[in-house]
């Protein structure tokens, strides 16, 4: 019973880290997408809030302060998820540049498909060069500082 224990704690504690770094990871994004924003002199999205009442029976507020509030939860609660199956491919050996390269390529494609079939985003075949580049820079900065925290937080980060 002990070696079954153990090899659940390894999985808890695990766990634990890829919430702390998928954490991590999305407040990096954040502070990527805001620099972008203002130099885009664009606004925030509100697709995280829709895409949480697409999913979960949640209403999105009228108000705009209160809808990005939601938004900024959903982003948050989604990206620190992520760093789970970040987690769960370190426990089971993966390296860390290999498991953080399939991180983002999970979490990226994800984005890519799902966003569309929930009618919060055009198809990717339709998005132009400079959309795809930034999102795609996001997601490679969240991946990167998700799996940068997971390495730097594993006691066994000997690679």
């Amino acid at each position: 019973m002990g070696e079954v224990a153990e090899t659940i704690g390894d999985i808890a504690g695990a766990i634990g880290r890829g919430l702390v770094a998928g954490l991590a990871g999305t407040a990096a994004m954040t502070v990527a997408q805001t620099i972008e924003m203002k130099i885009q002199e664009r606004e925030p999205s509100d697709t995280p809030a829709e895409g949480l009442a697409k999913a979960l029976p949640v209403e999105v507020p009228e108000d705009t302060k209160e809808k990005q509030k939601l938004s900024q939860l959903a982003h948050f609660a989604y990206g620190t998820t992520w760093g789970v199956p970040l987690a769960l491919m370190r426990e089971s050996g993966i390296p860390g540049l290999t498991a953080t390269a399939g991180h983002f390529g999970a979490v990226w494609s994800a984005a890519m498909i799902m966003l569309p079939k929930m009618d919060l985003a055009p198809p990717v075949s339709e998005w132009d060069l400079k959309t795809l580049l930034t999102d795609g820079l996001h997601h490679a900065i969240y991946a990167a500082a998700t799996g940068l925290t997971y390495h730097c937080i594993t006691r066994n980060n000997r690679e």
